[in-house]
C-alpha cells in the first residue's frame, strides 16, 4: 500500500518497522530467527565445554607426570609417617594434592615437599620432562570449569525453544505473507503531449487521456518462513541430540576416571570440584617446574664452562713440556653465573725473550 502523508515523514528505518508490524506474529517470527542465527554459536560453545572434559579425563589417565607424582606422594607419605596409625597406606584423597606447598622441608631450604618431589621427577626424566600443564593443556582452559551440568540445561533450553519455533511452524492458525514492496511508481508527465481535437498536438500541463491510469510495479516475495525455519528446526534438533549423547559418554567417562584414582564421583559437587584441584596442582607444579628446568640449564652451562676451563689448562700442560709458551690469540667468553673473561684461544712457543710473559 501506499504511504500516508503522516508515515513519509519517518525515516527509512522507521517506515521499515512499521512495516514489520503489519506481518502477523512478528514477534514470535523474530524470536525464531534470533534463535537461527545464534544457535551456531551456542553449539560451538558448548561442543568446547564437551572436549575440553574429554581430552581432560583422556589425558589425566594417561599423564606419565600425574602418575609419576601419585607415586612419589605416596611412597614420601608412608616413609613420613613410619610407625604411626598413618604409616603403610595404600592409598589417599586426591583433595591433598594442592596442600604439598604446605609441607615445608626441615633442612632450612624453605623448599616445600612438591618442590622436592618436582626436583625428583625432572631429573629422572631429564630434558623430556613436561610439567602437568605441557602434557594436558585444557587443564588451564576455562571450559573445563563449566560443569557438564550447565551444558545439560542449555541445551535443554535450546529445546523449549525449538518445540515453541516448531508450534509457530506447524500451527494451524499461523498464516503464510505476502510481500508486495512498490518498485516504482509513474504518472503521465506534466510535458506529455496530448491531442486538443483538430489534430494537432499541444503541451499540455497535467492532463491526462481518457483511461490512463498510475503505473505501478510491484514485486510479489512469497514468505519463506515456515520452509526456512522447518528445515533449521529439524537440522538443530539432530544435533542437539548428538551434544546430549557426547554429554551422556563424557559423563560415564568421568565417573570411571574417578574410580580409577580411587574417588567416588557421587562425593563431587561437580566434575568442576575435581577439575579445580588438579588445576591448583598443575599451576603450581608448572611454576615449580619452570624453575627447576632454568636452573638445571645454568648448572649445565655451568659445569660445560668447567670441563671447558680443565680441558685448555690440560692442553697447557702438555704444551709445557715442550717448552716455554705464550698466548697470542684470545676469545671474549663468560655467560651464565660465569664472568666476562679473555681465554686464551691459541698458543706459540716461546723463547724467553722481550715479549710477553709465558702464560
Amino acid at each position: 500500500p501506499k504511504p500516508s502523508k503522516n508515515e513519509t515523514k519517518l525515516s527509512d528505518a522507521e517506515q521499515f518497522c512499521l512495516k514489520l508490524l503489519l506481518v502477523p506474529n512478528i514477534e514470535t517470527r523474530m524470536n525464531s530467527y534470533l534463535l537461527k542465527f545464534t544457535m551456531r554459536s551456542q553449539f560451538d560453545d558448548l561442543k568446547a565445554v564437551i572436549d575440553a572434559h574429554t581430552l581432560g579425563i583422556c589425558g589425566i589417565k594417561m599423564s606419565r607426570t600425574f602418575l609419576t607424582l601419585l607415586r612419589g606422594t605416596l611412597v614420601l607419605g608412608n616413609y613420613m609417617n613410619y610407625g604411626g596409625r598413618l604409616g603403610g597406606a595404600a592409598g589417599f584423597r586426591l583433595n591433598l594434592l594442592p596442600k604439598l606447598q604446605d609441607v615445608r622441608c626441615s633442612d632450612g631450604s624453605n623448599s616445600s615437599l612438591l618442590e622436592y618431589l618436582v626436583k625428583r621427577i625432572v631429573k629422572a626424566t631429564g630434558a623430556d620432562s613436561k610439567s602437568l600443564r605441557e602434557e594436558i593443556p585444557q587443564l588451564a582452559s576455562k571450559e573445563i570449569k563449566v560443569p557438564l551440568q550447565d551444558v545439560v540445561a542449555s541445551l535443554n533450553n535450546i529445546e523449549n525453544a525449538l518445540s515453541d519455533a516448531k508450534y509457530d511452524v506447524d500451527s494451524p492458525d499461523s498464516e503464510e505473507v505476502k510481500v508486495e514492496i512498490i518498485v516504482n511508481e509513474q504518472q503521465q508527465q506534466p510535458n506529455a503531449k496530448v491531442d486538443d481535437g483538430d489534430g494537432s498536438d499541444a503541451e499540455g500541463s497535467s492532463v491526462a487521456g481518457e483511461g490512463d491510469a498510475p503505473f505501478v510495479s510491484l514485486e510479489i516475495v512469497a514468505d519463506a518462513y515456515h520452509s526456512v525455519m522447518g528445515s533449521f528446526i529439524e537440522e538443530a534438533t539432530v544435533e542437539k541430540n548428538d551434544l546430549l549423547d557426547s554429554v551422556t559418554k563424557t559423563k560415564e567417562a568421568f565417573s570411571q576416571m574417578v574410580s580409577y584414582f580411587g574417588e567416588n564421583a557421587a562425593a563431587l559437587k561437580s566434575e568442576t570440584e575435581f577439575w579445580s584441584i588438579v588445576s591448583e596442582l598443575a599451576e603450581a607444579y608448572h611454576r615449580i617446574h619452570k624453575q627447576t628446568m632454568k636452573d638445571m640449564k645454568a648448572e649445565e652451562e655451568k659445569e660445560s664452562w668447567r670441563l671447558k676451563r680443565e680441558k685448555a689448562k690440560s692442553m697447557a700442560a702438555v704444551e709445557d713440556q715442550a717448552g716455554s709458551r705464550k698466548a697470542v690469540k684470545y676469545k671474549r667468553t663468560g655467560y651464565g653465573t660465569c664472568p666476562i673473561h679473555d681465554e686464551p684461544e691459541h698458543y706459540v712457543p716461546w723463547d724467553g725473550q722481550g715479549g710477553s710473559e709465558p702464560q
